[in-house]
């Protein structure tokens, strides 16, 4: 989106659909609460994109930070966890708006084949050329 400052960054961050089914919180609710940690590079109007682990392997969402350093969880997703809820009570969180679906997936392959560098076990910022690949694919 050209409207969005030049500052933008984008990210990604692993969701296993063993533990918690991401796109089908996204379909339903549209917005969630995403661990945060200690992270301090994301910033309000950055992309994280959702690459969901095996089996499907691939970038199948694309949100918007739209706040941080949130503290209250005040957004019902229990019913996409698929074990007891390993949250942090006591925060913070980022909160996400979905995008859109990725469609079709951007797989890890092909992340590989752009550039992309090692595994996706925690949040990670993106290259251009990877950004590219996932919005073109």
């Amino acid at each position: 989106n050209k409207l969005r400052g030049k500052n933008m960054k984008s990210f990604v961050i692993p969701a296993n659909p063993k533990i918690y089914r991401a796109k089908e919180a996204f379909d339903t609710l549209g917005t969630i609460h995403w661990t945060q940690g200690k992270n301090k590079s994301v910033n309000v109007g950055d992309i994280i994109y959702i690459y969901e682990t095996k089996p499907t392997a691939g970038i199948i969402l694309k949100t918007e930070v739209v706040d941080r350093d949130v503290t209250k969880y005040s957004i019902d997703d229990s019913q996409f966890w698929c074990i007891e809820p390993t949250l942090n009570p006591a925060g913070p969180w980022f909160t996400l708006k979905k995008i859109n679906n990725i469609d079709p997936i951007c797989s890890f392959l092909e992340l590989k084949n752009h550039g992309l560098k090692g595994y996706i076990q925690s949040l990670r910022q993106l290259d251009d050329a990877i950004v590219a690949k996932i919005e073109n694919n």
